[in-house]
């Protein structure tokens, strides 16, 4: 994983959360980096059935944009009953010429797997017709909050400001985050971790468990207390060891949030990676952790050497994010 914007302006990248998946929410630190293999763009679809730019007129494409245009109308409807503020931020005018003359989402960012799917729409969207200060990030992150709760009914704000700054972020607080240079030269090295997704091939949503985690939190003051005490310093020291480069510590704390969610995040672990996730807690060669709501979508892994992975793809598909 390079850190390097590829990508055009219009394009918006879909997002890793390293660390920080619900823990968030309770404002731990979070992590997360742009992922540029999936991306989303604006785009319009004209009246003769085709994409302007584009000589794809095909039927699946027709429906897609009906579809999308539709999805994205609805979100106008929201953001003009839900957000008081709106006129200040947003040109909703321009937002609704522009669907009239259809005007779609095209994105290869796939949806209900926790890599951003909303987050990037959210980004493209605001990019186009927001009016927002880049340099106050606590300021865009606060207002992609107020947007993304439409799709999430509750968000963090992370993975629009992902998608929309093209840079790592980390976020300290719902007051403090800003952008964060990555050890990438102890990694090319082999040094540090390699990180990989695992992909269910399932989709989720991420609202219903986002729900069950919240309502956890309020009825379970054991629970509450054990995300706190325990979980939530697991997490920021994981954070802290990784962009410090303090392998063996950023190993320990890894393996300690990967044993929490195993032991009380087990609504959000598909039964069928059970199995898988307590056989790297028990031999050491992996281990895993959730990539955003968990339920289906992807996994999150960590290992100290690529040969390590064979017994994690003989049942799964593995897609590497850095080495």
């Amino acid at each position: 994983m390079k850190n390097e914007n590829t990508l055009s302006k219009n394009q918006f990248p879909s997002k890793v959360l390293l660390f920080g998946e619900y823990s968030t929410l309770l404002d731990s630190w979070g992590l997360a980096i742009p992922y540029q293999s999936y991306s989303g763009e604006l785009k319009f679809y004209d009246s003769k059935g085709s994409v302007k730019g584009s000589r794809d007129g095909s039927e699946q494409l027709e429906q897609l944009v009906v579809k999308s245009n539709h999805n994205l109308l609805l979100f106008k409807d929201y953001l003009g009953k839900n957000i008081k503020q709106l006129p200040l931020l947003f040109d909703l005018q321009s937002f609704e010429r522009d669907l009239k003359n259809n005007i779609y989402f095209s994105s290869s960012i796939p949806q209900g797997y926790g890599i951003g799917s909303s987050g990037a729409l959210v980004a493209a969207v605001f990019d186009r017709y927001g009016n927002g200060n880049e340099n106050n990030l606590v300021e865009l992150r606060n207002i992609f909050i107020q947007f993304e709760n439409y799709f999430h009914g509750t968000s963090s704000g992370i993975d629009p400001l992902i998608s929309f700054l093209k840079v790592p972020i980390l976020i300290k607080s719902k007051d403090e985050c800003g952008p964060v240079t990555l050890p990438e030269a102890a990694l090319a090295n082999k040094n540090g971790p390699v990180f990989f997704l695992i992909n269910t091939n399932r989709a989720k949503k991420t609202g219903m468990y986002v729900s069950m985690f919240m309502d956890k939190c309020k009825g379970d003051k054991s629970f509450d207390r054990l995300m706190r005490e325990d979980y939530i310093p697991w997490n920021n020291q994981a954070i802290t060891t990784f962009l410090e480069e303090k392998w063996q510590n950023f190993y320990i704390n890894f393996y300690n949030i990967s044993k929490f969610q195993f032991e009380n995040f087990s609504p959000m672990i598909l039964p069928e990676y059970q199995q898988l996730w307590k056989s790297g807690l028990d031999s050491g060669e992996f281990n895993l952790k959730l990539c955003g709501s968990g339920g289906g979508g992807l996994i999150l892994g960590t290992t100290k050497k690529l040969q390590m992975l064979e017994r994690v793809r003989s049942c799964s598909e593995v897609i590497l994010v850095w080495n």
